[in-house]
């Protein structure tokens, strides 16, 4: 290729690379939202290290149901980067976006040959307000990823259909494959992607059909093994396979079409009223001809290989297992089917080029101003539910994971505002009330907990949860016995009640009544192996009633999770201490001011520690330090005086 020739390739890599910064401009000042982040980010303690064990851990655990170790691992070396901070995160999903544009761009080129076509339907794809979602929610970091390895695959294929040789890198299409479905299991249609695309651009396919096969064989591997190490999956996949509504495949179809080609109004859920007309007899009947007609149609023009039915294939296919199976309808999944739709436009206007270019122009000024008012959404959780609000203003979700929102940032009166709202337009979910009353507890007002559990009792009568709910306002009350006699009536009707087995050694916890405590916190574990408050505090009743031991082998399940609490580690630099393992207990005292810089008692006892090594120096320097983040403690002025005294 001669530099003329390169010329418009490095113009248009250059401004896919460029232009996306300014429309998503504000991403790296986004924070998280608490829809799926917690989850596969904020709480996920397994990335916060690239350590085998939570390398193990990608591989043989979902997050959210889904099997997606390359996510995980993406999203670990990010935190290596940027630790807490989501703005970094933001920026490798733009940067991931960026990088699906270009290929798009190449895609497009080996297609059409058409550099303005190309560049102008790579703008149409990155610019679709429906690619918002999983630019700026970093929990679809899946969809990105996975569209990398896909689109680069693809692009393989492409290189060398003109030359009417088959394509070359057959163990690197493999590669990207598998690397794909470790993305996402999505990346398993690209089989039937690559058996489409020999019939249209191989001139003698048996090469390219073999690798086909080959890859449908690992995509059978890899979503059999997905379905039988998670059964769950396989229940959510074939529940209510072909319910009717607007969960029927064909309906999800069409309206994936029309947020395609009108999408003035995307949110983050879909309900059956906002496509009711839908459903109407006469609706149906003509959507039923319609969909037959264009099948019928592109029929004929895959007959001819044309290329406008290839691209209506590959929108199709994408799209077929989130339509067949019951899958939420959501913007994200539209975002590899877009090329698929771009392929279309091109090739039907591609007999006259300023009508292409002008379709393509008007696609991506209208994409870019609708997806300019999108990105806002994103901001944060208050913005991202008050968008769905906006249009559902009683969808369940949305208030609920909004009042979630308000009361982990504190805004505690707009909490208890959407929490009652939940109450009247949903009267028999649980959730809002156990939320409302603990809060109404938090902020002492045990008269308006009181009266929402009679609410409570109301509605959803004999609910497990009644029992620790009236023990927690008994106990707010300064009733203690009362609520260890509810509890213990809790656990007679139900021995494996954790709400309760929680509360009633906590009771017993803050009594400093350790021995009681512990066998609760015990029972609770076994019932509920991960549950890292549970495990917290059984290592620390451990501490108390001297079992050093036992509460070590405590804290390092915790430790193997990665749990990054100062407090677990001071805990555990304790145990150490109190066996006079002294080095392990050092290590652990720093990690603690690692985490908490700020925790004095840490510094005390790594000054006990030198104390006792008789390095009398160093002892006085951190017991030092000790007292100049609790001046006039003291402990800590009484053992300083000892030392000095000792080296004077």
């Amino acid at each position: 290729m001669t530099l003329s020739k390169k010329a418009p390739v490095f113009i248009a890599i250059l401004l896919l690379s460029i232009l996306p910064l300014f429309l998503f401009a504000a991403l790296p000042r986004y924070e998280f939202v608490n829809w799926d982040d917690p989850d596969y980010v904020t709480q996920n303690t397994t990335i916060r290290s690239l350590s085998v064990e939570n390398l193990l851990s990608w591989f043989t655990r979902p997050v959210l149901s889904l099997y997606v170790p390359i996510t995980l691992f993406s999203y670990a070396l990010d935190y290596q980067i940027h630790g807490s901070s989501p703005g970094g995160y933001h920026l490798t999903n733009l940067g991931l976006h960026i990088l699906n544009m270009v290929l798009v761009f190449f895609i497009l080129m080996a297609l059409f040959k058409d550099p303005a076509a190309a560049i102008l339907g790579s703008f149409v794809f990155g610019f679709h307000p429906a690619q918002v979602q999983p630019v700026a929610w970093i929990s679809e970091r899946k969809t990105l990823l996975f569209s990398v390895f896909i689109l680069s695959a693809f692009f393989m294929l492409l290189r060398r259909k003109k030359e009417g040789s088959e394509p070359s890198g057959g163990p690197v299409i493999i590669l990207l494959f598998i690397l794909g479905v470790l993305s996402k299991i999505t990346a398993a249609v690209f089989p039937l992607i690559l058996w489409a695309a020999s019939f249209f651009f191989a001139a003698d396919s048996k090469e390219l059909r073999r690798r086909s096969g080959l890859l449908s064989a690992l995509a059978t591997f890899f979503v059999a093994a997905t379905l039988l190490l998670y059964p769950r999956i396989m229940a959510a996949l074939f529940q209510n396979l072909f319910e009717h509504g607007y969960f029927m495949p064909w309906v999800r179809m069409l309206r994936y079409f029309l947020h395609a080609f009108f999408p003035y109004s995307l949110n983050l859920f879909y309900g059956t009223a906002d496509y009711e007309f839908l459903h109407a007899p006469r609706a149906l009947a003509a959507a039923v001809i319609a969909s037959l007609s264009l099948f019928a149609f592109v029929f004929m023009a895959a007959r001819t290989k044309k290329l406008y039915a290839f691209g209506f294939i590959w929108f199709l296919l994408w799209l077929l297992p989130v339509c067949i199976f019951r899958v939420p309808v959501s913007d994200h999944h539209l975002y590899l089917p877009l090329l698929g739709l771009i392929i279309m436009i091109i090739d039907i206007f591609n007999f006259r080029k300023l009508a292409l270019y002008a379709v393509l122009g008007l696609s991506v000024s209208g994409s870019a101003l609708l997806a300019y008012q999108r990105v806002p959404v994103w901001t944060n959780s208050e913005t991202l539910w008050r968008s769905v609000l906006d249009k559902q203003p009683d969808d369940y979700r949305a208030l609920l994971h909004l009042a979630d929102h308000y009361q982990s940032t504190g805004s505690a009166q707009e909490a208890l505002t959407h929490y009652e709202h939940l109450m009247r337009q949903y009267p028999k979910e649980a959730y809002a009330y156990t939320n409302l009353i603990n809060l109404h507890l938090s902020l002492r007002q045990i008269p308006q907990a009181a009266s929402v559990l009679q609410r409570f009792e109301q509605h959803l009568p004999g609910h497990p949860d009644v029992w620790s709910l009236r023990a927690a306002i008994a106990y707010a009350s300064g009733q203690r016995e009362e609520a260890v006699k509810l509890l213990n009536q809790a656990l007679e009707a139900d021995a494996d009640n954790a709400a309760a087995l929680l509360n009633l050694a906590r009771i017993y916890f803050a009594g400093n009544d350790l021995s009681q405590a512990a066998p609760l916190f015990e029972r609770l574990v076994k019932i509920q192996p991960g549950m890292t408050e549970a495990l917290y505090f059984l290592g620390m009743a451990y501490n108390g009633l001297g079992q050093y031991d036992k509460s070590l082998a405590t804290f390092d399940r915790l430790v193997s999770k990665n749990i990054l609490l100062p407090g677990l580690y001071f805990q555990k630099g304790f145990a150490h201490y109190k066996l006079v393992q002294l080095e392990s207990a050092e290590q652990a005292y720093r990690k603690s001011t690692q985490l908490e810089p700020n925790l004095a008692e840490a510094y005390f006892h790594l000054g006990l520690i030198r104390y006792q090594q008789k390095d009398l120096t160093g002892a006085l320097l951190w017991i030092e330090k000790a007292l100049k983040i609790k001046p006039g403690h003291v402990p800590y002025q009484q053992a300083l005086s000892k030392i000095k005294n000792e080296t004077a």
